[in-house]
């Protein structure tokens, strides 16, 4: 091997790694237990390679040990003794996992593995300020939530106190989550989240929430003192707001031009229908029609509506807006709503697995909110057909 070469070099530091022949810091972990004695675990790296992380360089900064008290300088074998409480899950293959990371530059070489162990690596990264094993196993978490991880990782962001872009993702998530919620299940679930999880979630205009479910949510809010409705108030009046998931399928995309039936809501007496829409360019839209009347003796009769739509697309990572104003004629035009399905709802969604026949299957969605207001309205002549 030729030690100029950069390859070979690494390649050899990186068999270094747990070699207490050369390496020249000892690093004891404790593991306190209130039931049984202190678990210890000891690893053997390099100081050059732990000073990628805050706290070992605050910890060789030290003018002596604390144990020994003497100076680094002085030490021929320096030893560092960590206490981590609340440690117990932590595995011994993400302890091993996580220190091995100090002699890898690109931590995709470990993905497998690190996937595997993401919220103790994630964690030890938090405790100990490995910035970039912090950051990376973020984005990891961030990539691979589904409705199988989701109540792990919600957990783990409330445990931890953690903001920033999971905390942001496990509150997009909740706010789908909850509409397919089965409650019978997952009521322990919804119990054990922190109220200011809850309050946040409940705060949001774009949550997906059943009327059902916000009659459950509203006990659980009463039972912690909370006034749901107080909290909730702009998803207080289920009048007017439609919400759905649409299923993704590529092929279905593909086809052009393409108007699907996603859902219909009553609202004063007038039908509603909200259609997925792709045009013959491919851009995908939502649109909206009018069926029959408030009186159903002219149901016939066409009625013009000024209405005004507010539309929530939901990603795991974010949440679109956007405000549409136009008229429609009961059983005759179609109001197309431009730029409500944003290509982000499209590319990045959400995976679930629920009724799925088998474990590896999943299905891709989009979420979507609409509320809808008819602000003013009219007669017009008779006319019974519908032209989209």
């Amino acid at each position: 091997m030729e030690i100029d070469d950069p390859a070979s070099l690494i390649g050899h530091i990186k068999k270094q790694f747990n070699k207490s022949q050369y390496c020249d810091v000892e690093i004891e972990i404790e593991i306190p237990s209130a039931y049984q004695p202190s678990t210890r675990k000891i690893f053997y790296l390099h100081r050059i390679l732990l000073s990628r992380c805050k706290y070992f360089t605050c910890v060789m900064w030290r003018t002596c040990d604390i144990e020994t008290g003497m100076s680094w300088k002085e030490q021929s074998h320096k030893r560092i003794l960590v206490t981590l409480p609340d440690s117990n899950w932590i595995s011994e293959e993400a302890f091993t996992l996580f220190f091995s990371l100090f002699y890898h530059e690109k931590f995709d070489e470990l993905r497998t593995e690190i996937s595997d162990n993401c919220l103790a690596i994630h964690w030890l990264g938090l405790f100990f300020r490995f910035d970039q094993v912090e950051q990376y196993c973020e984005d990891l978490i961030v990539a691979g939530m589904d409705d199988t991880n989701i109540k792990d990782i919600i957990k783990h962001v409330e445990t931890t106190n953690i903001c920033g872009a999971v905390r942001k993702a496990c509150i997009q998530w909740l706010k789908v989550f909850i509409f397919i919620c089965r409650w019978d299940e997952d009521e322990s679930f919804i119990n054990s989240l922190c109220m200011d999880t809850l309050m946040e979630v409940l705060k949001s205009r774009d949550v997906l929430c059943l009327s059902d479910s916000k009659h459950l949510l509203g006990r659980k809010c009463k039972a912690r003192g909370l006034n749901f409705n107080r909290i909730s108030k702009a998803k207080s009046d289920p009048v007017g707001c439609s919400m759905f998931l649409r299923f993704i399928n590529r092929k279905c995309l593909k086809k052009r031009p393409i108007c699907e039936k996603m859902d219909e809501i009553s609202i004063g007496g007038q039908l509603w229908q909200i259609y997925f829409v792709i045009d013959e360019c491919g851009n995908p839209a939502l649109a909206l029609t009018a069926i029959g009347g408030p009186d159903p003796a002219h149901s016939n009769k066409r009625i013009r509506y000024r209405v005004s739509v507010e539309i929530y697309a939901l990603t795991p990572k974010t949440t679109f807006v956007t405000r549409c104003n136009g008229k429609i004629d009961t059983n005759y035009t179609r109001l197309d709503l431009p730029n409500s399905v944003p290509k982000a709802c499209l590319e990045d969604r959400f995976s679930f697995h629920w009724n799925c026949a088998t474990e590896n299957e999943e299905h891709s969605v989009a979420a979507f909110v609409l509320y809808i207001t008819p602000v003013r309205r009219r007669s017009c002549r008779n006319c019974n057909s519908l032209r989209m």
